[in-house]
Protein backbone atom coordinates (compact mmCIF):
# COMPACT_ATOMS: atom_id res chain seq x y z
CA UNK A 1 0.00 0.00 0.00
CA UNK A 2 1.77 3.94 -0.71
CA UNK A 3 0.50 5.85 2.22
CA UNK A 4 0.71 9.57 3.26
CA UNK A 5 2.34 10.94 5.59
CA UNK A 6 -0.61 11.41 7.86
CA UNK A 7 -1.48 7.75 7.91
CA UNK A 8 0.30 6.84 10.93
CA UNK A 9 1.78 9.58 13.23
CA UNK A 10 4.31 9.15 15.70
CA UNK A 11 5.49 11.67 17.85
CA UNK A 12 8.89 10.35 19.14
CA UNK A 13 9.41 7.76 16.35
CA UNK A 14 9.41 6.35 13.29
CA UNK A 15 8.41 2.66 13.13
CA UNK A 16 9.04 -0.70 11.00
CA UNK A 17 6.22 -1.87 8.58
CA UNK A 18 2.96 -2.97 9.88
CA UNK A 19 -0.52 -4.76 8.39
CA UNK A 20 -2.30 -2.57 5.60
CA UNK A 21 -4.56 -3.28 3.55
CA UNK A 22 -3.61 -2.67 0.68
CA UNK A 23 -5.26 0.60 -0.62
CA UNK A 24 -4.28 3.84 -2.39
CA UNK A 25 -5.85 6.75 -1.00
CA UNK A 26 -6.97 9.68 -3.09
CA UNK A 27 -9.30 12.76 -2.02
CA UNK A 28 -10.85 12.95 0.96
CA UNK A 29 -14.43 14.37 1.59
CA UNK A 30 -15.73 14.76 5.38
CA UNK A 31 -19.24 14.34 6.49
CA UNK A 32 -19.46 14.11 9.82
CA UNK A 33 -17.25 11.16 11.10
CA UNK A 34 -17.96 9.52 7.97
CA UNK A 35 -15.04 10.19 5.14
CA UNK A 36 -15.66 9.16 1.62
CA UNK A 37 -12.74 8.49 -0.18
CA UNK A 38 -13.29 8.77 -4.15
CA UNK A 39 -9.53 7.60 -4.48
CA UNK A 40 -9.70 4.72 -2.91
CA UNK A 41 -8.38 2.21 -5.05
CA UNK A 42 -7.98 -2.04 -4.11
CA UNK A 43 -4.83 -3.50 -5.17
CA UNK A 44 -6.17 -6.44 -3.98
CA UNK A 45 -10.07 -6.82 -4.67
CA UNK A 46 -12.19 -9.67 -3.64
CA UNK A 47 -13.67 -11.68 -5.98
CA UNK A 48 -16.92 -10.60 -7.18
CA UNK A 49 -18.44 -14.36 -7.03
CA UNK A 50 -16.98 -14.96 -3.76
CA UNK A 51 -19.39 -15.79 -1.28
CA UNK A 52 -19.71 -14.36 1.79
CA UNK A 53 -17.96 -14.99 4.97
CA UNK A 54 -22.14 -14.42 6.74
CA UNK A 55 -23.88 -15.89 4.02
CA UNK A 56 -27.17 -14.27 4.67
CA UNK A 57 -29.57 -11.36 3.97
CA UNK A 58 -29.97 -9.14 6.99
CA UNK A 59 -33.59 -7.68 6.75
CA UNK A 60 -33.43 -6.34 10.38
CA UNK A 61 -31.06 -3.97 12.73
CA UNK A 62 -28.92 -5.19 15.37
CA UNK A 63 -30.33 -3.78 18.61
CA UNK A 64 -27.13 -4.54 21.39
CA UNK A 65 -29.86 -3.88 24.11
CA UNK A 66 -31.72 -7.41 22.81
CA UNK A 67 -28.14 -9.01 22.17
CA UNK A 68 -26.83 -11.42 25.31
CA UNK A 69 -23.04 -11.09 24.08
CA UNK A 70 -21.38 -8.97 26.94
CA UNK A 71 -19.96 -7.22 24.32
CA UNK A 72 -22.87 -6.01 22.76
CA UNK A 73 -24.53 -5.54 25.75
CA UNK A 74 -21.71 -3.45 27.17
CA UNK A 75 -22.63 -0.54 24.36
CA UNK A 76 -26.07 0.03 26.03
CA UNK A 77 -24.66 2.14 27.93
CA UNK A 78 -22.06 3.92 25.19
CA UNK A 79 -24.03 4.85 22.97
CA UNK A 80 -22.55 5.37 18.86
CA UNK A 81 -23.12 7.85 16.51
CA UNK A 82 -26.10 7.10 14.84
CA UNK A 83 -25.99 6.53 10.91
CA UNK A 84 -27.00 9.68 8.59
CA UNK A 85 -30.06 8.81 6.67
CA UNK A 86 -28.93 8.20 2.93
CA UNK A 87 -25.31 7.24 4.15
CA UNK A 88 -23.76 4.26 4.30
CA UNK A 89 -22.34 4.57 7.84
CA UNK A 90 -19.16 3.51 9.31
CA UNK A 91 -17.10 4.13 12.72
CA UNK A 92 -13.64 2.56 13.65
CA UNK A 93 -13.73 2.03 17.65
CA UNK A 94 -10.73 0.72 20.01
CA UNK A 95 -11.22 -0.85 23.96
CA UNK A 96 -9.16 -2.02 25.77
CA UNK A 97 -9.34 -6.03 25.91
CA UNK A 98 -11.02 -7.48 28.74
CA UNK A 99 -12.54 -5.03 29.78
CA UNK A 100 -16.01 -3.69 30.70
CA UNK A 101 -15.21 -0.25 29.33
CA UNK A 102 -16.64 1.82 26.19
CA UNK A 103 -15.29 1.67 23.03
CA UNK A 104 -13.49 4.90 21.89
CA UNK A 105 -12.50 6.39 18.76
CA UNK A 106 -9.64 8.07 20.79
CA UNK A 107 -8.10 6.13 23.78
CA UNK A 108 -4.73 6.10 25.26
CA UNK A 109 -2.58 3.07 26.43
CA UNK A 110 0.18 3.07 28.93
CA UNK A 111 3.50 1.01 27.61
CA UNK A 112 3.68 -1.96 25.15
CA UNK A 113 2.23 -5.85 25.64
CA UNK A 114 -1.16 -4.98 25.53
CA UNK A 115 -4.21 -6.35 23.75
CA UNK A 116 -6.99 -4.21 22.40
CA UNK A 117 -10.25 -5.09 21.07
CA UNK A 118 -11.26 -3.29 17.53
CA UNK A 119 -14.44 -2.75 16.34
CA UNK A 120 -15.69 -1.71 12.62
CA UNK A 121 -19.31 -0.95 13.12
CA UNK A 122 -21.64 -0.59 9.46
CA UNK A 123 -25.04 0.49 9.04
CA UNK A 124 -26.73 0.83 5.75
CA UNK A 125 -28.47 4.30 5.77
CA UNK A 126 -29.51 4.28 2.08
CA UNK A 127 -32.62 2.68 0.84
CA UNK A 128 -30.80 0.15 -1.46
CA UNK A 129 -29.30 -3.19 -0.30
CA UNK A 130 -25.91 -3.53 0.27
CA UNK A 131 -23.68 -6.40 -0.60
CA UNK A 132 -20.45 -4.74 2.60
CA UNK A 133 -17.36 -5.76 2.23
CA UNK A 134 -15.45 -4.27 5.54
CA UNK A 135 -11.65 -4.19 6.41
CA UNK A 136 -8.51 -2.62 7.99
CA UNK A 137 -5.74 -0.65 7.55
CA UNK A 138 -3.69 -1.39 10.91
CA UNK A 139 -0.41 1.21 11.58
CA UNK A 140 2.85 -0.08 12.68
CA UNK A 141 3.44 -1.15 15.93
CA UNK A 142 0.49 -2.95 16.26
CA UNK A 143 -0.45 -7.01 15.30
CA UNK A 144 -3.30 -8.41 14.28
CA UNK A 145 -4.22 -11.87 16.56
CA UNK A 146 -5.11 -14.89 13.75
CA UNK A 147 -8.47 -16.03 14.23
CA UNK A 148 -10.13 -13.34 16.57
CA UNK A 149 -12.75 -11.74 13.75
CA UNK A 150 -16.32 -12.03 14.48
CA UNK A 151 -19.31 -10.47 12.79
CA UNK A 152 -22.42 -9.47 14.85
CA UNK A 153 -25.77 -8.81 12.84
CA UNK A 154 -29.15 -9.48 13.83
CA UNK A 155 -29.14 -13.13 12.42
CA UNK A 156 -26.00 -13.67 14.46
CA UNK A 157 -26.28 -11.25 17.54
CA UNK A 158 -24.00 -13.25 19.66
CA UNK A 159 -21.63 -13.02 17.00
CA UNK A 160 -20.07 -15.52 14.57
CA UNK A 161 -16.25 -16.63 13.88
CA UNK A 162 -15.50 -15.05 10.75
CA UNK A 163 -12.81 -17.65 10.08
CA UNK A 164 -10.74 -15.72 8.28
CA UNK A 165 -7.59 -13.50 8.93
CA UNK A 166 -8.54 -11.33 5.67
CA UNK A 167 -9.68 -8.26 7.46
CA UNK A 168 -6.82 -6.71 7.37
CA UNK A 169 -5.18 -7.92 4.42
CA UNK A 170 -8.21 -6.71 1.84
CA UNK A 171 -11.36 -7.09 3.34
CA UNK A 172 -14.27 -9.93 4.16
CA UNK A 173 -17.88 -9.87 2.55
CA UNK A 174 -20.10 -9.81 5.92
CA UNK A 175 -23.29 -10.86 3.42
CA UNK A 176 -26.14 -8.25 2.00
CA UNK A 177 -27.81 -5.45 4.39
CA UNK A 178 -31.20 -4.06 3.88
CA UNK A 179 -32.36 -0.55 4.32
CA UNK A 180 -31.87 0.13 8.07
CA UNK A 181 -29.56 -2.65 9.26
CA UNK A 182 -26.47 -2.83 10.63
CA UNK A 183 -23.23 -5.30 11.73
CA UNK A 184 -20.18 -4.90 13.61
CA UNK A 185 -16.67 -6.70 13.19
CA UNK A 186 -14.54 -6.92 15.71
CA UNK A 187 -10.98 -8.29 16.30
CA UNK A 188 -7.95 -8.17 18.48
CA UNK A 189 -4.74 -6.40 18.24
CA UNK A 190 -1.50 -7.18 20.11
CA UNK A 191 0.62 -4.47 21.20
CA UNK A 192 4.45 -4.44 20.18
CA UNK A 193 7.16 -5.46 23.28
CA UNK A 194 9.30 -2.78 24.19
CA UNK A 195 12.39 -3.51 21.85
CA UNK A 196 10.40 -2.29 18.88
CA UNK A 197 10.56 0.92 20.15
CA UNK A 198 13.45 3.04 19.58
CA UNK A 199 12.40 5.58 21.63
CA UNK A 200 10.13 6.38 24.79
CA UNK A 201 7.67 8.87 24.60
CA UNK A 202 4.27 8.76 22.73
CA UNK A 203 3.28 7.35 19.88
CA UNK A 204 -0.25 8.47 17.95
CA UNK A 205 -1.24 5.51 16.01
CA UNK A 206 -3.83 5.50 14.02
CA UNK A 207 -6.63 2.46 12.96
CA UNK A 208 -8.87 2.70 9.62
CA UNK A 209 -11.71 0.86 9.69
CA UNK A 210 -13.76 0.62 6.08
CA UNK A 211 -16.32 -0.81 3.91
CA UNK A 212 -16.94 -0.67 0.82
CA UNK A 213 -20.78 -1.77 -0.51
CA UNK A 214 -20.67 -2.74 -4.04
CA UNK A 215 -21.62 0.44 -6.24
CA UNK A 216 -20.58 2.68 -3.85
CA UNK A 217 -17.56 4.60 -2.84
CA UNK A 218 -14.96 3.15 -0.11
CA UNK A 219 -16.06 4.94 3.01
CA UNK A 220 -13.49 5.10 5.86
CA UNK A 221 -13.33 5.94 10.00
CA UNK A 222 -10.21 6.54 12.18
CA UNK A 223 -9.30 5.22 15.66
CA UNK A 224 -6.46 6.94 17.37
CA UNK A 225 -4.71 4.88 19.60
CA UNK A 226 -2.14 7.01 21.98
CA UNK A 227 0.85 4.23 22.86
CA UNK A 228 2.91 5.57 25.81
CA UNK A 229 6.07 3.90 26.30
CA UNK A 230 7.65 5.44 29.85
CA UNK A 231 11.08 6.74 29.54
Amino acid sequence: MTRSDSDVEQSRSDGGGGSRLALVVGVATVIGTVVTVAGFILTKPWQEDASPIVNVTVEQPLNPSDSGSDLLSSLQNCPLDPPEPGLTHVQALLRIDGSDGCFEQDIAVSGPGKRLTMMIKYANGTDETQKAIVGANLSDHVKFVPGSTRIFNANYPNGTEAETDNVYTGGINIGNYEPGTNAYVTFDLDLGDSNQFAKCGNYTLKQVGGVWPEGENTIYNTAILTLKIPC
